[in-house]
Formats: C-alpha cells, sequence, structure tokens
C-alpha cells in the first residue's frame, strides 16, 4: 500500500475515533480546537492533511498532549500495517512515524 494513503487512512480513523470516544461533534471540537468545522470535515474526509501545528491544535482540543495524541495514531497505524504486508511493515511511513514520535515527546 503507498505510504501516503496508509497514513491518510490512519489519521481519517484517528479522528472519527476520537470524536466519538470523547463524544464531541464537530462544532465542538472546532470550538476547543480553533479550527474550523469545515476544516475538521476535510480532515476526515481526507481531502486535507493535518500539518504539525494542526495535529497539536486537534490534540489540545481534545483535551490531550501531542504526544498521545500520537500513540493513539501509532496504535492504530500498527494495527493497520499488521494487516498488510512485510513491505508495509518496513515502509518509509512507518520510519516517518517514529521518528516523529521521538521528537514529539521531547
Amino acid at each position: 500500500m503507498d505510504k501516503r494513503k496508509l497514513f491518510e487512512r490512519c489519521f481519517r480513523q484517528l479522528m472519527l475515533q476520537m470524536r466519538r470516544e470523547s463524544l464531541y461533534t464537530q462544532k465542538s471540537l472546532s470550538a476547543t480546537s480553533g479550527l474550523s468545522r469545515q476544516f475538521i470535515s476535510q480532515l476526515e474526509t481526507g481531502l486535507r492533511g493535518p500539518s504539525f501545528e494542526t495535529f497539536c491544535k486537534l490534540a489540545w482540543g481534545l483535551g490531550l498532549t501531542p504526544a498521545k495524541l500520537l500513540e493513539r495514531f501509532m496504535a492504530i497505524y500498527e494495527q493497520e500495517v499488521g494487516k498488510g504486508t512485510d513491505e508495509a511493515r518496513d515502509s518509509e511511513a512507518a520510519e516517518y512515524i517514529r521518528n516523529l514520535k521521538g521528537n514529539v515527546s521531547k
């Protein structure tokens, strides 16, 4: 699977999962994160991808640290990679995520 598509699919899953667990609507997440409802919708549908700043705003809007939100993303990512091939497991996307995780925690 294409690494970008894998990242986007996992991020969409993360967004939907976190909103459901927190009982936020797009509108309420918009209010707490400072991002527009339309932008949140675009993130969830894959029309837009998150920047690091957006990722942090989403985390804080959900009452989490960026590192905690990244941990949740990694759990989804690892599960999706487990469904794939050995090639996906060793992809550049996995390496990128692992490196990002190390930088966010510091």
